[in-house]
């Protein structure tokens, strides 16, 4: 019985295919304004996260339906398998190339990645506030958000924009800025959301992700499409209640920060409430002041799901031919020759190269046959 989960080539090629597709339109969508106060940032990080599981889970199950391609697939696959020869005792082929690249790819990134978080945990504890300086911090948190985790603080010229890391133990991030108390109480309540949202956790598994499929610029737009989502959506939750005029208030502070901040790589272990370019900014601003009460968060959910749903349904194979049945036929070759002996039944036996191979039932739909000589009986055949 033929288990209702199975791997293959192609169902990674579509798995990532797939992802690629949906990870298209979660860019297109948040690119154009109109679609993406229609549909929402949450629709969008919803779509994000349904693309990065696509990739990470390249099966085809019990209910995808198998096209076959008999040109383009085949070729695909033929040039995946072709053989490079024996080296070490292993025979190498084109695909084995190909994973040996891939999982190298990932050591070094990893190996890179775990070498860049252990440095950036470093500068934080570098800049770790002891408890005396950080108190007027735990007041204004203390008085905008209730919660039993405790948040610590850094403190840094060398930090260009508030933030926030650490998923067990976090840290609120704040550059060498005088903030008025509430400007703090704003980027309290953006951080701390972030926290609730548990948008650390989802940059980290992207960050996963991004190592697995290195080679693929798809995840790497993927990454950057879902820190933007992120801090739209969070904008629109921590502002949902506020003022015109805080609202505003708050737009001003992301001017400020956004000011001070300098060009520089920003590290993907926090979340900053910084946007780089104007025209991002320029983008949140819109999505914060845009009424989003008539969407459904049900309807997002179905849209998504059954999006995700369709790209398991298919999936495109090469065309080939079940083992059992290539046994009981027969391919014609050229150079093979051939004649017909004539049976009373009006049936005929068919002869390749003097091997009898069988009876055909009807002449006139074989068109291959019809021009081998025909016989009354084996001794009229003339002898080669």
């Amino acid at each position: 019985m033929m288990s209702s989960i199975h791997f293959s080539m192609t169902s990674l090629m579509m798995s990532i295919l797939w992802g690629c597709v949906l990870i298209s339109l979660c860019s297109l969508f948040l690119r154009k304004s109109q679609i993406l106060y229609r549909v929402g940032s949450g629709f969008i990080v919803f779509l994000s996260l349904l693309a990065a599981l696509r990739i990470l889970l390249p099966y085809e199950y019990g209910y995808t339906i198998s096209l076959y391609s008999h040109h383009i697939m085949p070729v695909i696959c033929d040039f995946f398998r072709y053989s490079l020869g024996t080296f070490l005792g292993i025979e190498w082929h084109i695909y084995s190339i190909f994973l040996f690249i891939w999982l190298s790819g990932i050591i070094i990134k990893s190996t890179y990645y775990l070498y860049s978080y252990i440095h950036f945990r470093r500068f934080v504890r570098t800049f770790i506030l002891p408890e005396e300086k950080a108190s007027e911090y735990h007041r204004v948190l203390s008085q905008v958000c209730n919660m039993k985790v405790k948040f610590r603080f850094a403190k840094s010229k060398q930090i260009t924009s508030p933030a926030i890391t650490g998923f067990f133990h976090p840290v609120i991030l704040l550059p060498d800025l005088d903030f008025t108390e509430q400007e703090l109480s704003f980027i309290f309540l953006h951080e701390t959301a972030h926290f609730k949202r548990l948008d650390l956790l989802i940059m980290a598994g992207l960050d996963l992700l991004s190592i697995l499929y290195w080679w693929n610029p798809f995840v790497s737009l993927l990454k950057k499409e879902e820190a933007a989502t992120s801090e739209m959506e969070t904008d629109k939750q921590v502002l949902q209640h506020f003022s015109p005029e805080e609202q505003l208030d708050y737009l001003e502070l992301l001017l400020k920060v956004q000011r001070y901040q300098k060009e520089q790589n920003r590290s993907s272990f926090a979340l900053s409430i910084s946007s780089r370019t104007d025209s991002t900014l320029l983008a949140r601003a819109k999505y914060m002041t845009n009424d989003s009460s008539h969407r459904s968060p049900f309807l997002i959910f179905l849209v998504g799901c059954s999006l995700f749903l369709f790209s398991t349904l298919f999936i495109i194979e090469p065309s080939s031919v079940d083992p059992e049945v290539e046994a009981e036929t027969f391919s014609l070759e050229e150079e093979s020759s051939g004649y017909l002996i004539k049976n009373p039944d009006g049936t005929h036996e068919l002869y390749l190269d003097g091997v009898h191979i069988g009876t055909i039932t009807t002449l006139e739909d074989d068109e291959e046959f019809q021009d081998y000589p025909i016989y009354n009986s084996l001794e009229e055949v003339p002898n080669e």
